[in-house]
C-alpha cells in the first residue's frame, strides 16, 4: 500500500466532490491518471449486499489483485460447492470506487477501517450441516 500518500480517511475529510469547481475536477482527474490508486472490493456472492472496500490504496492493480485473490472464495469444499462460503472480489481504481460509493468517501474510509480491524471479509454464519440452501441474513 502507499506509505507516502495521504490515507483514504484524510482524503475523505478534505474532498467533497459536489463542491469541486470544474477546474478542481480536472486537476483531480489529472492526478489520478498520473498516480492511480487501486482498491479491493468484496461481497458475499449469493446475496444482494453491497460491495465493500476491503483493502487499499495500492500502487498498481497487480498488487491489489493478489490481495483480492486471498479474500475471494469460490465455496468449493471437496467435491461440492457451499454457496454460503462464496465471496466475490474485484479490483477497482479510486475513481471507480468513488463512483460505486456514490461519492461517499466517508463510507469508503469506514469500510476500509472495518475490514482492517477484522482482518478478513465478512462472512455469513454457517447453517446446520444438513442444510444445503444458503441462509439469508435477517
Amino acid at each position: 500500500m502507499n506509505e507516502e500518500s495521504p490515507s483514504i480517511d484524510e482524503i475523505a475529510h478534505t474532498l467533497t466532490f459536489s463542491q469541486l469547481t470544474p477546474e478542481q475536477w480536472k486537476v483531480w482527474k489529472a492526478q489520478m491518471r498520473r498516480c492511480p490508486q487501486w482498491f479491493v472490493l468484496g461481497k458475499p456472492g449469493w446475496n444482494a449486499d453491497r460491495w465493500r472496500a476491503l483493502a487499499g490504496p495500492f500502487n498498481n492493480p497487480q498488487e491489489a489483485q493478489r490481495v483480492a485473490d486471498t479474500y475471494a472464495d469460490d465455496g468449493m469444499r471437496g467435491d461440492h460447492q457451499d454457496l454460503r462460503l462464496v465471496y466475490c472480489t474485484q479490483v477497482k481504481s479510486l475513481t471507480e470506487t468513488v463512483r460505486m460509493y456514490r461519492n461517499n468517501l466517508l463510507q469508503v474510509a469506514e469500510d476500509l477501517e472495518d475490514a482492517g480491524l477484522s482482518g478478513s471479509p465478512p462472512l455469513m454464519p454457517i447453517a446446520d450441516e444438513d442444510t444445503t440452501a444458503p441462509r439469508l441474513p435477517s
